[in-house]
């Protein structure tokens, strides 16, 4: 019976892991083990602080992107909003109204008016004649 161990490095940006793929000598190894650069470059075990450390950036990190992608999205359904609003035939006296000309995620659509209402790109002007009170897009307002 040969000796048999195999072991791999991976990297993710500065960190590596060490995990052991398999060995006829030892217990067969769950997790990987986070490996942290000491003094001089040489590879060390992370120690429990900076593995907490390292965790709590990942997250922070993951839920700063997830925030970026869920405004990027609001910003391009306000374009999309502000494009069908100009091309409603009828008056769009309701929120409901608003977001269903167009499809997407209730809340990005909701978020997307709020902010449209908010900063005054969407406006509630009274209705004329006897007509409901309606939205319309600020410019076009000011262009009456």
């Amino acid at each position: 019976d040969g000796f048999r161990w195999g072991a791999s490095l991976r990297m993710e940006g500065e960190h590596v892991y060490f995990r052991q793929a398999k060995t006829n000598y030892s217990r067969h190894m769950a997790d990987e083990i986070l490996l942290v650069r000491g003094d001089n470059g040489v590879l060390r075990v992370a120690s429990e602080g900076e593995r907490i450390h390292l965790e709590e950036t990942r997250e922070e990190a993951a839920e700063e992107a997830r925030r970026e992608r869920e405004e990027s999205r609001i910003v391009e359904m306000r374009e999309r909003l502000g494009e069908a609003i100009r091309k409603a035939k009828a008056p769009l006296t309701s929120r409901k109204q608003l977001e269903g000309l167009v499809s997407g995620t209730q809340s990005i659509k909701s978020a997307a008016v709020t902010q449209m209402l908010s900063d005054g790109e969407l406006v509630r002007v009274a209705g004329e004649g006897g007509s409901k009170a309606h939205f319309r897009l600020a410019v076009e307002v000011g262009n009456q």
